[in-house]
């Protein structure tokens, strides 16, 4: 697993099993990650994937499978832990678990 500290702006492109630390604000653009998992650890996110009708916030805990092959963007509301892991195995609704 690689931890990284987004301070220093917006990251794309992370590895399968990234957890990401993300300060109030900070942003994190996920693209061509269909089927990902999104677990946050901690914090408060907003999420925003194309092909939604509404976006979505995740709390501490939940957990949400990407449906989208498009840019997705995670913005903390809240100092948030994130880890994003390979396509689910499992069913991809993309809603929180």
């Amino acid at each position: 697993m690689t931890k990284r500290d987004t301070s220093q702006g917006v990251l794309a492109g992370l590895p399968h099993g990234a957890e990401v630390v993300l300060p109030r604000g900070a942003s994190l653009i996920l693209e061509h990650a269909i089927g990902g998992q999104i677990d946050l650890r901690s914090g408060t996110i907003w999420l925003t994937e194309p092909g939604r009708p509404r976006d979505v916030f995740l709390r501490d805990g939940q957990r949400w499978v990407l449906g989208s092959d498009d840019r997705v963007v995670l913005t903390a509301w809240t100092p948030s832990r994130v880890r994003v892991a390979g396509p689910a195995a499992a069913t991809r609704g993309g809603h929180p678990r």
